[in-house]
């Protein structure tokens, strides 16, 4: 069964006055592979949707970029459930590169716990 269900998140750093801030809101859909359920279940996971970007960024001594502006995000991801409240993962997002920086990349997550709304 794959479920879908919509996803918010937030990244961001700050360093001196340098700043970028990325907001997705995406549709995400979630095939959880068949199994004992009392085992650990691999997943795999596809997002699209639509990011919030806001960043200003020196890149050298005379140049700095920044922008506030919406554009496509979307993301992949691998891991498995190991209990109803631990998952482990791999994704990688995408985001829209803007002014030659690039804020997509591969993340590891551990995740403990859950919040169901639905």
């Amino acid at each position: 069964t794959v479920a879908i269900f919509p996803n918010l998140e937030v990244s961001g750093a700050r360093s001196g006055n340098d700043r970028f801030l990325v907001i997705p809101l995406t549709a995400a859909a979630e095939y959880q592979f068949p199994g004992d359920p009392r085992r650990v279940v691999p997943f795999v996971r596809a997002e699209a949707g639509v990011a919030y970007y806001d960043y200003r960024v020196r890149l050298d001594t005379a140049t700095v970029v920044r922008d506030r502006r919406f554009g496509p995000a979307g993301a992949a991801e691998l891991g498995m459930r190991v209990t109803p409240y631990l998952r482990a993962s791999a994704r990688y997002r995408l985001f829209q590169a803007y002014d030659g920086l690039n804020f997509s990349g591969l993340e590891v997550n551990l995740v403990v716990g859950s919040l169901r709304l639905y």
